[in-house]
């Protein structure tokens, strides 16, 4: 069933040359059933050679090199202009650390296609590695308790699941939706792209739909390095929380005014002093 479906895979990447490799030859294996198709890798600044392995093993994946400060939300930006280049009929958002199931592609197109092939994004659940029932990145519902916002993880079933935004490891994107939306926002320079896309696109009347069952296998990112990290100082942990990669406030502001309601200052306050609390509440580990 390809519908006559092209589709342009997405990849930020950096410093995982073997992992992402592993990743471009499911991939490459799995949108050969659709004619057209292609795959833009954005490389920011790796040292461990990984444009020239890619190029190296698959010259017509198309790499570009950018200059390493783009992050996620820069990268996949960069990506989505590329394959605005091309007469591509779906982007695909792929996370490079993404173990793919053998079908996954053709699930989403599935998905996407029992839903309405151009009003709908397909999203696909991903299980820890080797646990199979449990979720690390998925599909969320937006709840609102007490005037706050948050986004609940949807758990996969066995049929498509309606959900209000997600995660941007597997996601399927008509490209029809990219160009009314204007894509991600740049201003997000590595979280909350993937949920504000989502939210806005759910907004503008798009459905956005879980496929049914788990599509792959990645583990949710640990706290080394991060706002979180136990070896950390304080004032570390701090620093990386106002960092680019971090939760800086100004994007939590943006994110929050777009879709927090009227009480999004008040959710703003709460959110961002629950971030410092956490950052400063863990003990300072030794590292040693």
């Amino acid at each position: 069933m390809n519908q006559n479906i092209s589709i342009a895979a997405t990849l930020a990447v950096r410093n995982r040359a073997e992992t992402t490799l592993n990743c471009i030859r499911e991939l490459a294996d799995q949108l050969s059933r659709y004619p057209g198709s292609r795959i833009i890798v954005v490389d920011d600044a790796s040292t461990d050679g990984t444009p020239g392995r890619i190029e190296a093993e698959y010259p017509d994946v198309q790499v570009i090199r950018a200059d390493g400060d783009q992050y996620w939300g820069g990268a996949m930006k960069i990506a989505e202009a590329a394959a605005l280049q091309t007469n591509f009929t779906h982007l695909l958002w792929v996370n490079d650390d993404a173990s793919l199931a053998s079908d996954a592609v053709s699930r989403l197109v599935e998905t996407s296609v029992r839903h309405g092939v151009n009003r709908t994004i397909a999203t696909g659940a991903m299980s820890w590695p080797h646990q199979h029932r449990l979720t690390s990145y998925s599909g969320a519902r937006r709840k609102t308790r007490l005037g706050l916002m948050r986004l609940v993880t949807v758990d996969p079933s066995d049929e498509d699941t309606s959900v209000d935004a997600t995660n941007g490891n597997l996601v399927l994107i008509p490209r029809q939706a990219i160009i009314e939306l204007s894509g991600l926002d740049r201003r997000f320079t590595h979280r909350f792209g993937d949920y504000d896309f989502s939210m806005r696109a759910a907004h503008a009347g798009y459905l956005v739909m879980l496929a049914p069952g788990f599509l792959g296998e990645t583990p949710r990112n640990g706290n080394n390095g991060t706002h979180l990290d136990r070896h950390a100082s304080r004032r570390e942990r701090l620093r990386r929380l106002r960092s680019k990669k971090g939760l800086p406030f100004g994007q939590k502001a943006a994110y929050l005014r777009r879709h927090g309601g009227l009480s999004w200052p008040v959710q703003l306050i709460v959110m961002h002093s629950y971030h410092v609390a956490r950052a400063l509440a863990i003990p300072v580990r030794d590292s040693q």
